[in-house]
């Protein structure tokens, strides 16, 4: 921001040189860029100075808020601008009616209406003090317009008040497709979010950005309308990015205009006005908003400020500095400080601490010591961070490589893996050309990352395996709001299938048990061996809700009894999207749902004093039976004195016949105080295996 030694200087009880102003605000927070002397104009002999502001010091972009600044660090008092009280020739009401329909986006909206102006050029002072910091000057009326904005921080806008049909102004949202021809020249059309002022009839101004064309100052304006109105910062934005404008309105509207002192620069406005351009006004402010809010009162003590900060805070230096800063202090019995926050410093002076950084900024922040050693209490990761970092490192070390891929996709990628009720989740178009959807599944980059890694013939021994933890989206249709949930995707190659070639039965289920290693191994490393996994095949009358899965070759994932996942063969619809010739798995569970069994429950038990019993049984079962389903027939069933059970091997062939197989498993029993017999040991066997006998069609192999 541009601003000039001269009007800055005019400001303060005593001037300061550049060099000084350089030097007090950058140490303030606000450093300076550049100074460049003015040799021509008008302005010969003054100098402008480049101040960077940050985005969360809204006020300090004007010349009022840098005085302000400086008078807080060097002990200078504020002298603010007045001018003669204009005369009066009637009641504004009498003449304009103001309405607000958007009070949430606009807090408050003021009219000054000035009669019997004469529009012309502006005095030589006033021109002096906007081209020192690069503006032109346009008439006398539209520089008043300037001033405020460079000298106070408060943009303003004046309309030809005979502009305004039926003697109505209205604050409302753009209507879609109406047209606004901007002081530019150049005719836009509204999208319907916009902020507007208007008459009866049609807008007049695109609130907070820019005036229209039509209802400009001219030379035959008598009559002006000074609007000063405060916006929501957002809102403003919007409306800006909308239409691809950037003015010194929209700029200091984006960072917070205070809705307090409105009427009275509006008393100051219109002041200069009839000051510059002659006339008078009609009485009264027109104003149309919400209710102001209440001042933020903060406590603050001087013992914990002068321990955050290393030094002796001084309260009267404190209490001088914040009233320059126009903050209200009061003392209680205690000796605390009850400070009152000014509303254009209510978005950053919240707490104690943004109060205490005040006293080291304003105090001089080199008085803060500076310490060989800092104290740095390092605290351990989260639950969820560990098990990220153990859920990671188990796929790593079970082949996987972990990719970082972008959120965004095109629709048609995204379709096939929608779920009913659940819509895209876009963006604008021209944000994301090409890709302006959100992915509803990670699966969609995983395919793409594995075409790229064959493209780039990059091949590993057994076959690639991929694996990605991110966000996925979706839209409610009914609600219309935004759904966000963490998956973990993963791709596994089908081993042993050349590119092209058509893969055998064989193969297929020798990926999909890949793939089930796989995510019993995670399952087992975070939620240990009380986590239980099931899987439950979707047969191909069923109808998975995500187009893209094979029917009849993938599976619900169920952790502890919920649903948390799929995994199994994809659609060659899906896998030709991405021009993928080689079979592969994928799987893609809830992350959250895997987070939720970490960590898993520590058991210790005293080293025991008898010895087990074992007894290995082998079971005929049908071949497409898994472990799992025997292993949950276990665990639902479990006999007493059952220490442990597992899984020893699988024999086809031979004796078992087409379509079975047979499965040896090891059951372990102990009693912690006395060892066990046959006589109680072989009921308990038998029992389990009437259970596998009537849940499964088990029976036990003889031979």
């Amino acid at each position: 921001m541009d601003i000039s030694l001269h009007w800055l200087n005019s400001l303060l009880s005593s001037p300061v040189t550049a060099n000084e102003a350089d030097d007090i605000l950058t140490h303030a927070g606000f450093p300076i860029e550049g100074t460049t002397p003015i040799t021509d104009g008008l302005a010969s002999g003054d100098v402008m100075m480049d101040v960077e502001v940050t985005s969360n010091r809204g006020d300090v972009l004007c010349h009022l808020g840098c005085a302000r600044e400086i008078a807080a660090c060097t002990g200078r008092t504020l002298h603010l601008p007045s001018f003669d009280a204009p005369p009066v020739s009637g009641q504004a009401g009498d003449v304009l009616t103001l309405r607000n329909e958007i009070h949430d986006d606009c807090p408050l909206f003021t009219i000054s209406i000035i009669e019997n102006v004469k529009v012309g050029p502006s005095p030589d002072w006033l021109v002096k003090l906007l081209e020192a910091v690069g503006q032109r000057s346009i008439s006398n009326v539209v520089d008043v317009t300037n001033w405020l904005n460079m000298g106070m921080g408060f943009p303003a806008h004046v309309f030809d008040l005979d502009t305004f049909t039926d003697k109505q102004m209205i604050i409302r949202y753009a209507r879609k497709g109406e047209t606004l021809k901007m002081l530019d020249d150049q005719t836009r059309t509204l999208a319907g979010h916009e902020m507007v002022i208007c008459d009866t009839q049609r807008p007049h101004s695109l609130a907070g950005v820019m005036g229209g064309f039509d209802s400009q100052v001219t030379e035959k304006t008598t009559r002006v309308a000074l609007e000063i109105a405060t916006w929501r910062p957002a809102a403003v934005r919007a409306s800006a990015r909308q239409h691809n404008l950037r003015t010194d309105a929209s700029h200091r509207y984006e960072r917070y205009v205070d809705a307090r002192p409105l009427a009275k620069i509006s008393e100051l406005g219109r002041a200069l006005i009839v000051h510059v351009a002659g006339g008078s006004i009609r009485e009264g402010i027109l104003s149309d908003g919400a209710p102001l809010k209440q001042l933020l009162r903060v406590d603050l003590r001087l013992e914990r400020a002068s321990a955050v900060l290393g030094f002796d805070v001084d309260r009267t230096k404190v209490e001088n500095a914040f009233h320059a800063m126009e903050i209200e202090t009061t003392t209680n019995d205690s000796g605390v400080l009850t400070c009152t926050v000014p509303a254009h410093r209510s978005e950053d002076l919240k707490r104690e601490i943004d109060l205490i950084e005040e006293i080291g900024r304003v105090l001089g922040i080199n008085r803060v010591p500076m310490l060989d050693r800092m104290p740095v209490r390092v605290k351990g990761p989260q639950a969820s961070e560990r098990a990220m970092q153990i859920l990671g490192n188990t796929l790593t070390g079970l082949g996987f490589y972990e990719t970082v891929t972008f959120s965004f996709i095109t629709p048609k990628e995204a379709k096939p893996w929608m779920c009913e009720g659940i819509g895209l989740a876009n963006v604008d178009e021209n944000r994301r050309p090409g890709t302006p959807t959100l992915r509803p599944s990670i699966l969609p980059s995983l395919l793409a990352c594995r075409k790229l890694n064959r493209d780039a013939r990059n091949n590993v021994p057994g076959g690639i395996r991929l694996f990605e933890t991110s966000a996925v989206f979706g839209e409610d249709e009914k609600t219309h709001t935004s759904i966000e949930n963490r998956n973990l995707g993963m791709l596994i190659d089908v081993p042993d299938v050349a590119p092209g070639k058509q893969p055998k039965h064989a193969h297929l289920q020798h990926g999909v048990r890949l793939m089930r290693g796989a995510i019993d191994t995670i399952v087992r490393a975070l939620g240990g061996i009380n986590a239980t996994i099931d899987i439950v095949q979707i047969n191909e009358k069923d109808e998975h809700p995500q187009k893209a899965w094979l029917k009849g070759s993938c599976a619900s994932v169920l952790l502890n009894g919920i649903h948390c996942g799929t995994f199994g063969l994809l659609t060659p619809e899906a896998l030709k999207q991405y021009d993928i010739d080689t079979p592969v798995v994928a799987a893609e569970l809830s992350l959250n749902a895997l987070i939720d069994l970490f960590p898993s429950p520590s058991r210790a038990h005293a080293l025991p004093q008898f010895p087990t019993v074992e007894r290995d049984v082998s079971l005929i079962v049908d071949e497409p039976t898994p472990w799992a389903t025997i292993e949950s027939i276990v665990n639902n069933n479990l006999p007493e004195w059952l220490e442990s059970s597992s899984f020893v091997g699988t024999f086809r062939g031979g004796p078992i016949g087409d379509g079975k197989k047979s499965v040896t498993m090891r059951f372990v029993f102990r009693h912690p105080e006395r060892t066990l017999t046959r006589e109680e040991i072989d009921p308990k066997v038998d029992a389990l295996i009437d259970v596998f006998s009537r849940r499964a069609g088990a029976s036990v192999r003889t031979v």
